[in-house]
């Protein structure tokens, strides 16, 4: 995730609101291959263990917007709670491996565009906390990645560390 945003106290409080604009990217590394993309659905299927791989990954990359209610003390403490609700610009699919596709012995490297059946919105709550510069942040997608009857349900959870330096 890279996001920037303006925070708003109140008054003089230690409290304020945040909103912002960022780019957040998930990468799904599973255990499924693209199979088709014709029509208007996309195909994942499981890796047969008769095929050889070293990577099959979905990568999601969204543009967001982060709403943020905050709380700092003036030990340089400071939490915070909100939503953020994101569009997907793009997505795609990689796999390294065996060459499934035309069933030859050779390593395919391929990359996959137009991804179908993809949800285009992301939303879900954010939790932060941290001291001074340095915080632990997490977010949960309330949306699934796939959009309804795909048969696959998958919600992207993020943890990880984040620096504020304002």
């Amino acid at each position: 995730n890279v996001f920037g945003t303006y925070n708003m106290p109140f008054g003089k409080s230690n409290f304020s609101f945040a909103i912002g604009l960022g780019i957040s990217i998930h990468n799904l590394f599973w255990n499924y291959m693209f199979k088709d993309s014709t029509g208007h659905a996309s195909q994942f299927v499981v890796i047969p263990d008769n095929i050889g791989h070293k990577r099959s990954k979905l990568t999601l990359p969204d543009l967001e917007i982060p709403l943020e209610f905050r709380f700092k003390t003036k030990s340089k403490f400071a939490m915070g709670i909100g939503f953020k609700a994101g569009y997907m610009l793009y997505a795609h699919a990689k796999w390294v491996g065996d060459d499934y596709l035309f069933k030859t012995t050779n390593t395919l490297k391929a990359s996959f565009k137009g991804i179908k059946n993809l949800e285009k919105f992301e939303y879900g709550p954010t939790i932060r906390f941290g001291y001074k510069w340095f915080h632990v942040n997490a977010y949960y997608a309330l949306s699934n990645i796939f959009t309804s009857g795909t048969g696959i349900n998958i919600y992207p959870v993020s943890v990880g560390f984040l620096l504020m330096p304002f």
